[in-house]
């Protein structure tokens, strides 16, 4: 009796695997492979020699077919696979470069809309109501607007007309609003000593005028003279940009905490 190594149950050795769980026995299996294989030499015996290569030949003849037939189904199944690829990808990219364009010329047009009714309101001199719109709806994309530079910058103007009125409602103001009129007053001031900031001449006039105006108010209620306006403008822009914390510190010490 052969005792079986995966569960332990007892059978015959003849026997090609274990009856309870499967497991297989080498050595019976070797002998049921032999006596098959036996057997199959003995019909095999018997058949005429003829009859046995004729047969051969057909089953290798068979699977030859066979094998190329696989091959050349396999190669027109790829083939028609790749086709619909790339006929799908280059659909989904006409149709992706296509919403994009539809997507560029929607935005061209609203910009243009726009930007037509802003350049209505500044050459009706309507600064301000065109900056309050500008700044409602923003500026970006509008890179190429002839006056996008100058409406990137005159709202700091009309900020400093609101702080301004709080020297005529207020009986201390407090020493960060002379900062952020300063700040305002300067950033403005310092693009007239740039020689590569963009402005066109009638922006450039307009802003200018603008600023002077502007000065010509804010200095007086601040009890400064344009000679310390003058050094404190250099002095926060040194460095080639505006330094708030120069401003700040000048304002802290000049109108107190």
């Amino acid at each position: 009796m052969k005792i079986c190594q995966s569960c332990g149950g007892s059978f015959k050795e003849s026997l090609s695997k274990c009856p309870y769980c499967g497991t297989l026995n080498e050595e019976g299996a070797e002998r049921e492979y032999g006596k098959k294989l036996n057997k199959i030499r003995e019909r095999l015996d018997v058949v005429d020699e003829l009859a046995v290569e004729n047969f051969r030949n057909e089953v290798r003849l068979f699977f030859k077919v066979f094998v190329i037939s696989l091959i050349i189904c396999a190669f027109l199944a790829l083939l028609w696979v790749f086709t619909q690829k790339n006929r799908t990808s280059r659909r989904t990219a006409f149709e992706d470069e296509r919403s994009r364009a539809a997507k560029t010329y929607e935005e061209i047009r609203n910009n243009h809309e726009k930007t037509a009714k802003w350049d209505a309101l500044f050459e009706a001199g309507e600064y301000e109501l065109a900056a309050k719109e500008v700044e409602e709806n923003g500026v970006n994309g509008l890179y190429g607007w002839d006056h996008y530079r100058f409406f990137s910058l005159y709202p700091n103007l009309i900020d400093v007309d609101e702080k301004l009125e709080k020297f005529g409602t207020e009986t201390t103001v407090s020493h960060y609003t002379y900062s952020c009129i300063l700040a305002d007053l300067i950033s403005v001031s310092n693009v007239f000593e740039r020689e590569n900031y963009d402005l066109s001449g009638e922006d450039r006039r307009v802003l200018k005028a603008s600023l002077e105006k502007r000065l010509k108010e804010a200095l007086p209620l601040m009890e400064m003279s344009e000679e310390e306006y003058d050094r404190l403008w250099k002095a926060s822009c040194e460095k080639g940009y505006l330094e708030h914390t120069v401003i700040s510190d000048y304002a802290k010490e000049r109108w107190g905490q």
